[in-house]
């Protein structure tokens, strides 16, 4: 695999650095070398592989960069080793290794390595044996991560929003676990505080309403007509059962949450979004008793302080001022629910937090920061995404809010007109810090010009391939032993180059929590496929050798755009 080569040859060039430091040929400082870093040049003249190490090395050694290139390019070959036999403008003569500097050198001392074609004929071998494994590390380590996104407050239906935090966050997390880290998904259920018993009194004025009783909603009650649908589905239930029952009473508080909670549930179902626990904030901190023992653990820690009346967490070191937790009248805040949240991952073993909150709580990193740090935890353990607004277009024209008052723009609403696949796939096309323009009209496109059809397409076309095989006279038995050591076009290489560069980048998602990396990925891959599938002929009954060896290839670019896609959360169909 190309992420362990790259490995090996950095791990050779280092050495090489360092017997020419300790043999005096370089003076350098063993302890204190940069790291080897192994490049992908994108302009291939330059080789294939490429480090900028004798730049890096220049000034601590006091030597032309070039010139020190040149004296690790000849410690770097001073064995003969079968590692580099696959590398060209090398030979074997008489036992040793010859070689031109100037083939491996490039500007001011850069050295460049060129592949021969049986190595990257090797790649398209290891993808068909690993087939949906193909993109797996062991990068993680199998660390335990926490991925809790979406945690949309049961006080109303997901909106487009929420299903941006969703598509993001679930995409990560199957990123993750293909990198190799042991990852759980939560969903944060905020199912306490005075927005509960607002939402309470709402669902009680709507009942008595649809009972013919005259009833106010309260002033900033939740005015949505999702709560008059539920209050017709009591009615049908219960009758008037429940007419005289307090407004604030726990019945209704109970019965709006049980219904939203619902109604989110199933719309993640069908955005194909599922999660490993569903943390109840009463039930399993209030009830519990987890936040004030929490806060007094923060106490115990000198983290927490008295003044005015209320409790204070010291957050002045991370920014403006400290916030209270715990205020005058004796009520833990919002935040108090958060640290005791945050202290319960730490507890379950979680090694990594990853909270995927809205665009409104921007500004928040430094807050959680301290909070982290108050707990006893490193804060970089904790990764805050915020991510952005998204706003509907159609034919290029802003989308208006619903003339419904109280009422936005659904998840489901906009699941119901486009679909799950295009509406995850645009929600992963931008970073999370980007705000995005979702086009409605486009994302209906059956053409190349929406990126989710062009990608998908470019999978069903691979897949007519090979369901037309048998009338070019062709046996799929017999891919499995073709000579893919024939694939040697400028744009077969090209086509293994891209192949060969998955498993690496779903590390490069891994580590920078950015999935939105797999969709350029996946348009470039789809437009190398049909511009090669355009000038080369795949199945030619006067080349049945060739033949096989692309139809090996085109295996394995299926698997790629099949767990590409996958990991973005969209199907790979296979007719279209």
């Amino acid at each position: 695999m190309l992420i362990h080569f790259k490995k090996q040859l950095a791990e050779k060039i280092k050495q090489a650095i360092i017997s020419l430091a300790k043999s005096g040929k370089l003076n350098l400082e063993v302890d204190r070398l940069p790291e080897v870093v192994i490049e992908i040049p994108a302009n291939s003249s330059f080789g294939e592989f490429s480090t900028p190490v004798a730049l890096q090395l220049a000034k601590a050694a006091q030597n032309n960069p070039r010139k020190i290139a040149e004296m690790i390019l000849a410690e770097l070959f001073r064995e003969v080793s079968p590692f580099w036999e696959d590398f060209t403008a090398l030979e074997i003569e008489a036992g040793r290794m010859v070689f031109k500097p100037a083939d491996f050198l490039a500007g001011p001392g850069f050295i460049n390595f060129t592949m021969k074609d049986k190595f990257w004929a090797t790649m398209v071998k290891i993808i068909n044996e690993q087939g949906a494994g193909y993109g797996s590390s062991d990068y993680g380590q199998k660390r335990k991560v926490m991925v809790e996104f979406v945690s949309a407050n049961p006080t109303g239906p997901l909106h487009i929003g929420h299903g941006r935090s969703a598509a993001y966050g679930d995409s990560l997390a199957r990123v993750l676990r293909l990198a190799g880290f042991d990852v759980w998904r939560e969903y944060y259920i905020n199912d306490a505080g005075r927005q509960m018993g607002l939402l309470g009194k709402s669902l009680h004025a709507r009942y008595l309403q649809e009972l013919g009783v005259e009833a106010s909603l309260p002033a900033e009650g939740y005015r949505g007509r999702y709560l008059v649908e539920i209050a017709k589905q009591l009615k049908n239930e219960q009758g008037d059962k429940y007419r005289n029952e307090a407004a604030d009473s726990e019945f209704f508080i109970n019965y709006a949450v049980e219904m939203i909670l619902a109604g989110i549930r199933s719309d993640l179902a069908e955005f194909k979004v599922e999660f490993d626990h569903w943390f109840s904030e009463k039930r399993e901190l209030h009830d519990t008793n987890k936040v004030e023992e929490c806060l007094e653990y923060l106490k115990s820690r000198k983290a927490v302080y008295q003044k005015d009346g209320a409790a204070w967490l010291k957050t002045g070191e991370w920014e403006e001022q400290d916030r209270v937790v715990v205020n005058s009248q004796g009520v833990p805040t919002y935040l108090a629910g958060d640290i005791a949240y945050h202290k319960n991952k730490y507890e379950r073993g979680f090694e990594t937090l990853i909270d995927i909150w809205g665009h409104d709580h921007h500004g928040y990193q430094p807050r959680m920061k301290a909070m982290v740090e108050a707990l006893g935890y490193s804060p970089d353990s904790l990764h805050l995404i915020v991510y952005q607004l998204v706003s509907l277009l159609r034919d290029g024209a802003p989308v208006k809010m619903s003339t419904r008052a109280g009422e936005f723009i659904t998840l489901k609403e906009v699941l119901d007109e486009v679909g799950s696949d295009a509406v995850r796939y645009f929600f992963n096309m931008r970073g999370p810090d980007s705000q995005m323009e979702f086009d409605l009209e486009l994302a209906k496109k059956q053409s190349s010009d929406n990126p989710v059809f062009y990608v998908q397409y470019a999978h069903a076309r691979i897949c007519s391939i090979f369901r037309n095989m048998a009338e070019y006279g062709f046996n799929e038995a017999d891919i499995p032993t073709a000579k893919v050591d024939l694939l040697t076009t400028e744009g077969e290489r090209d086509l293994i180059k891209k192949l060969a560069a998955f498993p690496e980048l779903v590390i490069k998602c891994a580590k920078s929590d950015e999935p939105h990396h797999l969709t350029t990925y996946l348009q470039e891959m789809a437009a190398i496929f049909h511009s090669f599938y355009k000038h080369h002929r795949i199945m030619d009954r006067e080349n049945q050798e060739l033949s096989y060896a692309r139809l090996k290839l085109m295996k394995a670019l299926k698997i790629v755009i099949h767990n590409g896609l996958d990991l973005l959360g969209v199907t790979a169909p296979e007719r279209m």
